[in-house]
């Protein structure tokens, strides 16, 4: 078998990968310089960034990017999502300075956090959102009330039941991966001799 033929197929199919990858990411270069200047932006995307529009061509490209990918995510929603969002902002503006320096502070000690600590703050956030409204306030009273040593150990039971819980989960999953490799017949590696 002669090599040559294989061997040009895979640099014919390697010259068309990069060749796609490279028209892919001009592509991307060309659609991000259109938006560099403001006559260049599409009226949908005019009409919600009209306040920016006076100085536009003199943001830096890092904010313009950041403002389209915002106005994307703008049209992207419900009604209902951006009257949402435009509460939160009014609320947002109405805090004092220092709340939102905290505020902030806050959610970049978030993001620091690994994903799975993120995903868990969620969960109890959405937990705690779905209750009733007097559990809520209960709960909220309970708290202010309680000494920073009985946060801190509320913080360390609520930790430890959490490890519990997952490693129970855990626990489950491998007895239930484990029935079901008993339960499954095992195939033959190979074949029955037959009964002549």
């Amino acid at each position: 078998m002669n090599p040559t033929p294989r061997r040009n197929t895979i640099v014919s199919v390697l010259l068309r990968t990069v060749l796609v990858l490279c028209l892919a990411t001009l592509w991307v270069n060309l659609a991000q310089a259109e938006a560099k200047n403001w006559k260049d932006l599409l009226p949908a995307q005019q009409q919600i960034l009209q306040r920016f529009k006076t100085r536009w061509d003199t943001l830096p490209e890092n904010q313009r990017e950041s403002l389209l990918k915002g106005a994307e995510h703008w049209q992207a929603m419900t009604p209902q999502a951006r009257a949402k969002a435009v509460e939160r902002y009014q609320n947002w503006r109405k805090l004092p300075p220092e709340k939102r320096k905290h505020l902030r502070e806050r959610f970049e000690k978030f993001m620091t956090l690994p994903p799975e600590s993120r995903e868990a703050i969620r969960d109890r956030y959405e937990w705690f959102q779905n209750l009733p409204e007097e559990k809520r306030k209960t709960l909220r009273k309970t708290w202010k009330e309680m000494s920073p040593e009985e946060r801190q150990q509320y913080r360390e039971r609520a930790k430890k039941r959490r490890e519990q819980k997952a490693a129970l989960a855990r626990q489950k999953a491998q007895e239930e991966a484990a029935k079901a490799a008993q339960a499954k017949p095992p195939e033959p590696s190979e074949p029955l001799p037959s009964s002549d």
